[in-house]
């Protein structure tokens, strides 16, 4: 076992939560046991049973002090809820993330199943990185900014998990970290844009104002960032128009199961370090206006039966950080609209949504248009036909579906088992929110150099 172990890299610290919570003290901190415990609140005793597995914790509350004392800026919590995602959910090649709030720094952990070496291709927005994965300890990669649409996408060569999370990763933390600023390219992998992406990493629009940074590039390289300016006006023209063919994919109007099952909660509740109680509080907390979850609407759930309680599952996946994988939910807010219907999800629900087209009688024509401002889809359709994509923001308005005459649509939260995924692609409504959003990207990846571990991208 202990040759196995050393033959795909497995660092304890990275697989138990005991093992974690002690090294974390002892080699990224120069507090004692002692000091550490009562800053908490908690007896020395307590924490020297976490350390060593004797008892379960910390709670929610405690892991959040532990890493507010340890100054590590969310990274220890993500870690923890991130540890045993492997003994939940099955492996399985792709992963997405909209990561939320402020732009800051956050990384990914990467890990393939079994013995051989993995090879992940990641894409967010306009950048690309492609990376090896080795068995058991995986890879993690760091990011020092973001945006949250689009989504993070990471595409494994084998089944495998991903998980996400916040902060700097210590440097020293037990197997590789990939600093996505020196890897990342920028445009497609065959033929990335090197012009833009060395303009982008110093000179940038919020430096030097909207009308000048294209200028001041352009006397620091010389004739070679007008591979730039072609690049940024081709995608600009691009991005107004854009649409995806599924009128010949298989479709069908079968039924697909609601949820997980019970079980498969309780061992994603596990592997989270989760108490009833916690999840329970944790899942109310999604929607304030809903019912709240209780600790017996979970142990029933977890033994075979469905409470009714609005949205049960669908709060317990958000609380899980499950990203969609637990369920496949239909929502019943779709009203109908001038030359269409509006669909809203719920305000907490961030991750994959699906909408299922249903034909009657002989429609003029087989299109639709998604609109999500400031994006918009065309669709060529067939009847009983899946779409998913997501959801990226709480401020995101309702989905609009522009429809023809004989056509329906029914939609939900999760991920559909036949759906066709549309995330790529989408066009911006007018050239003026294309340039727009195009400075705000700019910002992003300004943030990302300046906030990167080389001191000197400023």
């Amino acid at each position: 076992m202990d040759e196995q172990k050393q033959e795909v890299g497995m660092v304890e610290h990275l697989h138990h939560r005991p093992a974690l919570l002690r090294w974390w003290r002892t080699e990224q901190s120069e507090l004692s046991l002692e000091e550490l415990a009562r800053s908490i609140g908690v007896s020395p005793a307590t924490m020297h049973n976490w350390e060593t597995g004797q008892t379960d914790g910390p709670s929610l509350q405690q892991l959040a002090m532990l890493d507010d004392r340890l100054g590590q800026g969310e990274v220890l919590h993500g870690l923890v809820v991130a540890l045993r995602t492997p003994d939940a959910h099955d492996a399985t090649p792709r992963w997405w993330r909209n990561f939320q709030g402020e732009s800051r720094p956050c990384w990914a952990w990467l890990r393939v199943a079994g013995t051989q070496l993995g090879v992940a291709r990641i894409d967010a927005g306009p950048f690309r990185l492609d990376c090896v994965v080795p068995a058991g300890d995986g890879v993690f990669v760091q990011a020092y900014a973001f945006a949250s649409n689009p989504a993070v996408t990471v595409e494994l060569d084998r089944a495998g998990w991903v998980d996400f999370g916040y902060g700097v990763l210590p440097a020293d933390i037990g197997t590789d970290i990939v600093d996505a600023v020196n890897f990342a390219i920028i445009g497609p992998r065959d033929s990335p844009d090197h012009a833009l992406a060395e303009a982008s990493r110093a000179w940038l629009p919020s430096k030097f104002g909207q009308d000048r940074w294209f200028d001041t590039m352009k006397r620091r390289f010389g004739q070679r960032v007008e591979v730039a300016r072609h690049a940024m006006s081709a995608a600009v023209k691009a991005a107004v128009s854009t649409g995806v063919d599924v009128s010949s994919t298989d479709a069908s109007r079968d039924a697909v199961p609601r949820h997980w099952g019970g079980d498969r909660y309780r061992r994603l509740r596990v592997a989270r370090g989760l108490s009833l109680s916690e999840l329970a509080q944790l899942a109310s907390e999604q929607d304030l206006g809903l019912p709240v979850v209780t600790k017996d609407h979970l142990h029933r759930l977890e033994h075979g039966s469905t409470p009714r309680v609005p949205q049960l599952v669908e709060r317990l996946d958000t609380a899980l950080g499950a990203d969609g994988r637990t369920c496949t939910v239909e929502v019943t807010s779709v009203q109908n609209v001038d030359r269409g219907v509006e669909i809203t999800f719920p305000s907490y629900w961030i991750g994959p949504i699906w909408v299922q087209f249903l034909q009657s009688g002989k429609p003029p024509e087989h299109r639709a248009r998604l609109i999500w401002s400031p994006w918009h889809k065309n669709l060529k359709l067939c009847d009983g036909v899946v779409v998913t994509t997501r959801r990226s923001e709480p401020s995101n308005a309702p989905l609009r579906i522009d429809l023809t005459a004989g056509w329906s649509v029914r939609a939900g939260v999760g991920v559909h088992p036949r759906a066709v995924d549309v995330n790529e692609g989408w066009g911006l409504l007018s050239r003026d929110v294309a340039f727009d959003t195009l400075a705000h990207y700019f910002k992003v990846l300004e943030a990302a150099f300046r906030n990167s571990s080389d001191g000197t991208r400023t």
